[in-house]
């Protein structure tokens, strides 16, 4: 899947791919947000 999704600036993906780290450094969910409100990238573009 990394391949596939180009990510926003400041974001990365865990070290299993299973979940993003937001720019804030939260590792979150992939359908998450973390508690300084960042959405992940799939959900904000509707993959979930």
């Amino acid at each position: 899947m990394r391949d596939l999704i180009d990510l926003p600036e400041g974001w990365e993906w865990s070290a299993y791919g299973d979940s993003f780290v937001c720019p804030d450094g939260f590792e979150i969910e992939l359908d998450g947000t973390c508690p300084d409100g960042h959405v992940s990238p799939l959900l904000r573009m509707g993959l979930i």
